[in-house]
């Protein structure tokens, strides 16, 4: 099983296709601590048939502290049986930040640590 994140400013759904917005590597904050919001798309694929997966996302900062934990989620396949088994899903998610630094947004499944998305906090 295998997954990739992608973060950006927005995502929306048009017609069952996910339209994303401007992929983020980095934010800007005015002042510390700011809250930043961001989007993320999430592709699962190589799911066992017929299996359910728990995954959970931490966003973590560069000492491994838990900035915020979005929660857990209950996934499965939902492609035709000629796709590859998997599913994509997007998030809306807001964390505290209280310095500049790189934070990780970690996806885990099934309680393992299966990708990891980084992204650089500064001032200004």
């Amino acid at each position: 099983m295998h997954c990739q994140i992608l973060i950006c400013d927005q995502i929306r759904v048009e017609q069952k296709r996910h339209i994303l917005g401007k992929v983020i590597n980095s934010v800007s904050v005015p002042v510390f601590p700011y809250m930043i919001q961001f989007s993320l798309l999430l592709k699962i694929y190589e799911i066992p048939e017929g299996e359910d997966i728990l995954t959970e996302f931490r966003v973590v900062d560069a000492e491994g502290r838990v900035l915020g934990s979005p929660g857990t989620f209950v996934h499965r396949n939902y492609r035709d049986a000629q796709a590859v088994p998997g599913v994509d899903q997007n998030f809306d998610l807001k964390v505290l930040v209280e310095d500049e630094g790189n934070i990780f947004l970690e996806c885990y499944i099934n309680q393992e640590k299966k990708n990891w998305y980084p992204i650089h906090v500064k001032a200004g």
